[in-house]
């Protein structure tokens, strides 16, 4: 018992369970003495009736209260039925018209419950559980037709139409509730339903020895297997006792699933216990000719589909104890083990993944932390190259303004530029970290590249006021690639910078970088106005390892660095020098192949319409001035520009059907304060054929796959004021 409630978890008081035991075990021990036997069971059944009725009458719900009366009626049949039977065994006198009245209570009692079993246990049944119920039904049936109807109808009293028609009714109704109770008991995940369905069970098998020998052995005292009945209507006093709803009227809450442990291991159970069984059979182990034998067969039987839902309920009990520890992982089970060693390593391994886990988890947050200051980083940078890019056009328009306003303002852009490209350096390292990108030759957008490396200079050499350190690229560097590895040309780069750097006099001087295509090949300039180099000295730089230019801390290896990986991608360095005036050093890359989301200018047939999409002003402002300076060309192109994707989405709704003239849609990527991106508004109308997107975020690997994936090209926010303008 306690091993049963311990599988269902069941919250019954010790004194409820010590009733149910008490009333188990008082129709055992009445059972030499049958007016004993009889008062208890008339007991037992009238307090069954009287409890159901009571919860009936305090019940709301209309499928309890009809169920319970079923339930009241099947139990009150039965307790009248043996009140006249029991009473004509004692007294001997049993007359036709008392026999006929306890043969239709009897029916009536079997009525009630298979309609309630029916109810509760046969539907959603499996294949599994639907085949073991006509296999138990029919074996009862047949057991019945051979031990129990054949002999009745044998006997020298030819029985009248009544009796044959109630013992054939009696022998399909127990069979039928037999069989679907016997699949049923795989399944049931309730104590109280156990408990109902293991006692009907016994009732049905111990009623089955006691009709057996009152048929065939025409015995007319009290049998062996008489206390089976008793006991079977004490289990259903204690659950009219418990306060517990028996028949709710959600089936599902009252069966496991067919493949559930609970179910799989009493169905290979019993299935060894069939093939033990018939081995016997055919052994001839069981090679009697006496029908009580072969009854004994069902009992058999019942015992072991009992032992083997007990046995499935205790290590289902286990299982989910495991489970209920990996899932809710509360302190309550932190240190219980539920006595199965493979159960208990199995939530070992996992608390130790778990611990695993957690461990990660705290690694991954360490790393979210960067990836976070990462986004921040290209948020803010995001936000300062759109009007850095509206200055940029506005400092070569400024030409009426004093020079020193202007220097003061190309200052004031330059440093903008600077805090910027540091922003976004920070970026790509972090993302480079957390990737673990391998380095190695890959196609280079040249001025996006050098632009940040020369901001990176500037902040490096702050302290030096006097130093002037510029970068002027030429309107042709916005669409020029080159194929080299980005790490060893950034290096490359920085050497050369620092030389010119450290060759100027002190204090000042200055140093420019210059980007431009000169004879079909990418070139870059850096040019210094410090000491110069020897003439005699010019032919050995870069070519030899080691040899310097008279730095007093060089080791001539930075020349040599750079001679190699530039030759290496298929270029050349050259050095100009002239003693007192300065040097210059030229790189030359091929041109690499221009990528298919890159464009490389914006054509635009004339009267057709420019559209802009972009929640930053100052990037309407920079179409605008670019288009200015193209007058009289850019007179037939019409600007249009929206702020919002819902004020977009209502001008496409109004004027689409109107429009004739030819359209290209400028869209940013980020509309901040809005969930659609300009992706997003790309797909949604279709415009991926004739829309270009302008955006900061162009080298992120993840939106330009997406923009690759659609065919929508792309143009650097910070080249709207390079990139050039065809007007067809």
């Amino acid at each position: 018992m306690g091993v049963l409630l311990n599988s269902f978890k069941v919250d019954t008081s010790r004194r409820s369970v010590l009733l149910l035991i008490a009333l188990v075990l008082l129709p055992i021990v009445s059972q030499g003495v049958p007016a004993a036997y009889s008062s208890v069971l008339l007991i037992a059944q009238a307090l069954a009736v009287f409890l159901l009725l009571k919860r009936r009458s305090l019940a709301t719900d209309p499928s309890t209260r009809k169920n319970l009366l079923w339930l009241s009626l099947g139990i009150g049949s039965a307790m009248v039925a043996d009140l006249h039977t029991n009473w004509g065994v004692l007294t001997q006198s049993v007359n036709e018209t008392t026999a006929m009245f306890q043969e239709f209570a009897y029916s009536a009692f079997l009525a009630c419950f298979v309609a309630l079993s029916i109810r509760y246990f046969l539907r959603g049944g499996g294949p599994t559980t639907t085949a073991i119920a006509w296999t138990a039904g029919l074996v009862h049936g047949l057991l019945s037709i051979k031990f129990i109807l054949i002999p009745y109808f044998d006997r020298s009293v030819t029985p009248t139409v009544y009796y044959s028609i109630t013992s054939v009714a009696y022998s399909i109704l127990s069979s039928v509730l037999f069989g679907i109770l016997f699949a049923a008991t795989s399944r049931i995940i309730g104590f109280h339903h156990f408990i109902f369905a293991q006692a009907t069970l016994l009732l049905l098998s111990g009623d089955f020895y006691i009709r057996y020998q009152w048929a065939a052995i025409t015995q007319t005292t009290f049998s062996w297997t008489e206390p089976f009945w008793g006991i079977a209507f004490s289990c259903y006093l204690w659950l009219a006792i418990e306060r517990k709803t028996l028949f709710p009227e959600r089936t599902s809450g009252v069966l496991a699933p067919e493949t559930s442990i609970r179910a799989r291991m009493a169905q290979l159970f019993l299935a060894a216990v069939l093939i033990i069984t018939a081995s016997f059979l055919l052994l001839g182990v069981y090679a009697t000719e006496t029908a009580f034998d072969l009854t004994v067969l069902l009992l058999w039987l019942f015992v072991v589909w009992l032992l083997a839902n007990v046995m499935s309920l205790y290590f289902s009990n286990k299982i989910n104890t495991a489970r209920e520890r990996i899932s809710l992982g509360s302190e309550e089970f932190r240190d219980s083990a539920t006595g199965v060693l493979e159960i208990d390593e199995i939530i070992q391994a996992h608390e130790a993944a778990v611990a695993g886990a957690i461990q990660l988890q705290a690694d991954l947050a360490k790393a979210k932390e960067s990836e976070k200051v990462a986004k921040l980083s290209q948020q803010i940078a995001h936000d300062i190259r759109s009007p850095l890019a509206a200055l940029s056009v506005l400092e070569t328009e400024l030409n009426q303004l004093p020079e020193d306003t202007r220097l003061l303002l190309r200052s004031a852009v330059q440093r903008i530029r600077d805090i910027s490209n540091g922003l976004l350096s920070k970026k790509s390292e972090t993302q480079a970290r957390t990737e673990g990108r391998p380095e190695g030759e890959s196609l280079i957008h040249l001025l996006a590249t050098v632009e940040p490396l020369i901001s990176e200079k500037r902040t490096q050499y702050r302290k030096n006021e006097a130093l002037q350190l510029d970068f002027t690229p030429s309107p042709e560097s916005y669409g020029l690639f080159t194929q080299i590895n980005p790490t060893e040309f950034k290096r490359v780069l920085s050497n050369l910078i620092d030389n010119a750097v450290e060759s100027l006099p002190a204090p000042g001087g200055k140093v420019t970088v210059a980007l431009s295509l000169a004879h079909g090949m990418a070139t870059l300039d850096v040019l210094d106005t410090g000491r110069g180099i020897a003439q005699d000295l010019l032919p050995e730089l870069g070519k030899v390892r080691g040899l310097t230019r008279g730095k007093e801390s060089g080791s001539g290896l930075g020349l040599f660095h750079a001679r190699t990986q530039v030759e290496a991608a298929g270029g050349s360095l050259q050095i100009r020098s002239e003693l007192g005036k300065g040097t210059c050093v030229t790189l030359q890359l091929p041109l690499g192949p221009t990528p298919d989301w890159f464009v490389s200018e914006l054509k635009l047939a004339e009267r057709s319409q420019l559209i802009i999409v972009d929640d930053d002003e100052s990037i309407h402002q920079v179409w605008r001035s670019r288009f200015e300076k193209l007058k009289p060309a850019s007179q037939s192109i019409q600007l249009l520009h929206f702020r919002t994707p819902l004020e977009f989405a209502e001008f496409l709704a109004e004027d689409s059907n109107a429009v004739e003239a030819p359209r290209l849609y400028l869209m940013d990527y980020e509309l901040l304060g809005h969930r659609e991106n300009g992706l997003d508004l790309i797909e949604r109308f279709g415009l991926a054929s004739k829309s270009i997107l302008v955006t900061g975020r162009f080298d992120d690997p993840f939106l330009k796959s997406r923009a690759a994936r659609i065919a929508v090209p792309l143009i650097p926010k910070s080249m709207a004021g390079l990139v050039p303008i065809r007007i067809f």
